[in-house]
């Protein structure tokens, strides 16, 4: 392959390397690089300096510290998920990322990772036991966190932030969405499956929400439905113990896609039927 110059994109994904060669010099035109599933514990000088090089996944390999790159690396796209990380040295990364994907066993990240400016999509955790500083981040920040956190993490997070992600099953500890939350003026997604919450906030009402995930939580049959935003154009229910439709629902005037399967009722509420935008609904196995 180093024989390719003109190579701009090269997938080694899942061949089972390791030492890589030191031979990335001869690839100067490399932008992608795909390095996932490997068994790799350090990258050769020649990557981290790689002059083109914007795009590199090192996911579900095996190492233990942060690459060092050179100042002025242009990579934009970082992805080190499921490596053996021990600490986060910021100082180490390109100065450049707009996307970073770190969901490994760290327990701690530095308040630097906000001196990445650029940052536009961050992925934290799995155990993180506190969120480091993060109201420096760029506008229109993403973020998908995982960790017993709380509700002292909305006290952290950017002001202008776009989206927010639960990790799949990993939650965040959250027994209910604060009255915080009414400060994400900018907040458009909120996915928080699995969390152990029982209650939401008034102060959500206020965001202009479009779609909210709260699935496989504890909500049951709480009257602080009643605190869902209108704006919401998809709205997930499944599985939370609901026994009966919230009357709330029906005010959502704008809502295409609903999800209230796995709860307890025994057929389409009213509230439903009379939804003007629905165009799509998930109901099955309402009787468990």
């Amino acid at each position: 392959m180093f024989e390719l110059p003109n190579l701009e994109s090269l997938d080694l994904s899942g061949c089972e390397l390791e030492p890589l060669p030191d031979r990335f010099a001869e690839l100067p035109r490399l932008e992608q690089l795909d390095l996932e599933l490997n068994s790799l514990v350090e990258l050769p000088p020649s990557l981290r300096s790689s002059p083109s090089l914007r795009s590199l996944n090192l996911g579900f390999n095996a190492i233990s510290e942060t690459p060092a790159f050179v100042r002025d690396s242009r990579i934009e796209w970082l992805d080190l998920t499921a490596n053996r990380l021990a600490a986060f040295d910021v100082a180490a990364l390109p100065r450049g990322l707009i996307v970073l994907r770190a969901q490994s066993e760290l327990e701690e990240v530095p308040d630097a990772i906000a001196e990445l400016v650029h940052l536009r999509e961050l992925e934290l955790g799995n155990r993180l036991r506190s969120l480091p500083d993060l109201r420096g981040l760029a506008a229109s920040s993403t973020l998908q966190l995982a960790g017993q956190l709380g509700a002292p993490l909305f006290d952290r997070l950017p002001r202008t932030l776009a989206e927010l992600h639960g990790y799949g099953s990993h939650c965040m500890g959250l027994t209910s969405i604060p009255p915080a939350i009414g400060r994400f003026s900018q907040l458009r997604v909120l996915h928080l499956p699995f969390e152990p919450m029982t209650e939401l906030a008034a102060e959500l009402r206020e965001v202009p929400l479009e779609r909210l995930v709260l699935s496989s939580t504890r909500l049951a049959d709480t009257p602080t439905y009643a605190y869902l935003p209108g704006s919401l154009q998809v709205l997930e229910l499944a599985n939370v113990s609901m026994t009966r439709c919230p009357p709330r629902i029906a005010e959502l005037v704008e809502l295409r896609e609903l999800v209230l399967s796995a709860n307890r009722l025994t057929e389409i509420p009213e509230a439903v039927r009379s939804l003007p935008c629905l165009t799509k609904l998930k109901a099955g196995d309402m009787h468990r």
